[in-house]
């Protein structure tokens, strides 16, 4: 037997990612076919009974509690010989830390009644190599669920921090009204204005939803340009109370495949970030275009560029700003730009951020869709 070509064998089977089960079927093959046990399996410990991956329990119970009681006594391997002669069993047990979480059961090996001392360290570095395995395993689920309660946390916040938006452009519309009853055009556009905030924020469980479990699903056929004109219109308030001017340069005729109400998002942030970020009398410019191709790979692509004149963010700040609650705001949230970089990768573009003194500019890719021909 070519002992070292036998652990390489056994240890490509932990190297196989199809699945938790999948080391542990390759390698009981292995020690039956190139070992020469008559069975091999390996067993999870659970609470006070030995159970395979699928959760069967091919020992009976008092051999399980024979098992029980020799591991917990000794770490050692321990061979249980049936008085009969009719069966022999090694288990040989897989620790981690100071305690055992499961062992191999072997049956036994035909013409060969004792191991080798080879075949002694051969199992002892398969078990070494199976705690490893398992301990890796479990750092991973924990990190995986440390990640899961982060996101949890990051859009508890984040669906605080979106309402915060629409809220504040009623309280804005709820504050002009008495200011602009005599002008025809804002009482007109008064009313739907009001009704796609409100239609916003009780669209906020969805939209939310879509970010948690990012689904092709959720994505439609959307008119940019369109959803371009319409923020910029629902914003204008805001501008005009601030004293900002905004100028839109909109190309029309962009259409994506995407979550309007996530795009609505990256919009409304963006020009909420750039409008606190405006100086007073200041000015922000919005605008859209069409790229045949851009440095990010061939194919159409929609340019959204958001400029302020503002004072700028410096060089270490520019770094951290798409990171969740990191802020350079006094009552700063941190979370519109975490959010737009979200939306950005849900929709497999990219968004990248320009700093100077003299204001800051923010750049956004998203591939685009060919336009519907008309009938």
């Amino acid at each position: 037997m070519n002992s070292i070509a036998v652990f390489q064998n056994l240890s490509r089977q932990f190297s196989k990612r199809n699945g938790y089960a999948s080391p542990f079927s390759g390698v009981e093959k292995v020690l039956q076919k190139e070992l020469g046990f008559t069975s091999a399996v390996f067993l999870f410990r659970r609470e006070k009974t030995l159970k395979t991956i699928d959760g069967k329990s091919p020992l009976t119970a008092p051999a399980q509690i024979e098992v029980f009681a020799h591991l917990n006594r000794s770490l050692k391997p321990w061979i249980q010989d049936k008085k009969n002669g009719s069966r022999r069993l090694g288990f040989w047990p897989v620790v981690i830390g100071r305690d055992w979480v499961g062992c191999f059961a072997l049956g036994r090996k035909p013409g060969a009644p004792n191991l080798t001392g080879e075949e002694k360290q051969l199992l002892e570095l398969l078990t070494e190599r199976t705690a490893f395995y398992l301990e890796e395993h479990r750092l991973w689920e924990n990190i995986e669920r440390a990640d899961r309660q982060a996101s949890l946390g990051f859009m508890s916040a984040a669906v605080l921090h979106e309402i915060r938006c629409p809220l504040s452009a009623l309280s804005t519309l709820v504050q002009l009204l008495q200011e602009k009853k005599d002008d025809k055009l804002f009482m007109s556009s008064f009313p739907s204005l009001m009704l796609h905030q409100i239609s916003r924020l009780t669209g906020m469980t969805d939209t939310f939803l879509s970010f948690v479990e990012i689904s092709p699903k959720g994505k439609t056929r959307i008119d940019f340009s369109g959803l371009v004109n319409q923020v910029a219109r629902l914003l204008g308030p805001l501008f005009l109370v601030k004293g900002v001017r905004l100028t839109v340069k909109n190309r029309e005729g962009l259409f994506l495949n995407g979550n309007e109400r996530q795009l609505e998002s990256l919009l409304l942030n963006l020009l909420k970030n750039a409008l606190e970020s405006a100086n007073s009398r200041g000015k922000v410019e919005l605008s859209t275009a069409l790229l045949s191709r851009a440095a990010d790979g061939p194919g159409s692509w929609i340019e959204l560029s958001v400029r302020d004149n503002g004072k700028g963010i410096s060089r270490e700040n520019l770094e951290k700003i798409f990171e969740p609650y990191f802020s350079t705001r006094e009552k700063g949230t941190g979370l519109g730009l975490a959010i737009c970089q979200r939306v950005v990768d849900y929709h497999k573009g990219k968004i990248k951020a320009r700093s100077s003194k003299q204001g800051t500019l923010f750049q956004v890719l998203i591939p685009a869709a060919r336009r519907p021909q008309k009938e």
